[in-house]
């Protein structure tokens, strides 16, 4: 019986589904999969099967099984398209599945706070960074950090938000939770 689902991902694929635990942008996620000794000849590592349509030769490429993927982000994959029966077993995920809440994210871009439209808080990209920038944060070390993998870019922590917001947020990922809960995830 074959999967119903995709258990081998390109590093685009992988990019698209933004899961914690992982940088964003390809060529960083490209160095990290190459620091975790995921390469060309490795186990978990494979090249892509080639398809022919229509005479024109199809996307080549290497695919990387899923459970190469740090352990937050392999949960995060499997509650979204792996069916329960045929999940990967360890403690170390056993240990992250029991805590009946999807990994979340700590540290975001301007433009993923905007995007959240929390209250309080601009919903655009640029008063976001205007609004970061006049409450001290844009330069403050404790609550940023260059974005991984990327010339520039800046990354805010959690705790540069507002009560209300963070509350707000605190809400929706507890809902997210909940839902995943009730649906026996």
């Amino acid at each position: 019986m074959s999967n119903q689902y995709k258990e081998w991902l390109t590093v685009a694929e992988i990019v698209l589904e933004q899961l914690p635990g992982l940088p964003r942008g390809r060529s960083a996620i490209q160095s990290k999969l190459n620091a975790l000794g995921h390469t060309a000849g490795s186990p978990l590592c494979r090249f892509r099967h080639s398809s022919h349509r229509r005479g024109k030769p199809g996307k080549r490429g290497i695919e990387y099984h899923y459970s190469c993927l740090p352990a937050v982000a392999v949960v995060a994959f499997e509650i979204r398209h792996v069916p329960p029966q045929f999940r990967l077993n360890s403690p170390g995920l056993e240990a992250i599945r029991s805590n009946k809440e999807p990994p979340f994210q700590e540290w975001f871009t301007s433009l993923e706070i905007a995007n959240l439209k929390l209250p309080g808080l601009p919903a655009s990209e640029t008063a976001m960074k205007a609004y970061l920038r006049r409450e001290g944060y844009r330069y403050n070390s404790t609550v940023t950090r260059p974005r991984f993998g990327t010339n520039n870019g800046i990354e805010y922590h959690l705790k540069c938000l507002p009560d209300t917001a963070r509350a707000a947020y605190e809400a929706m990922r507890t809902a997210v939770a909940w839902e995943a809960f009730d649906a026996g995830i």
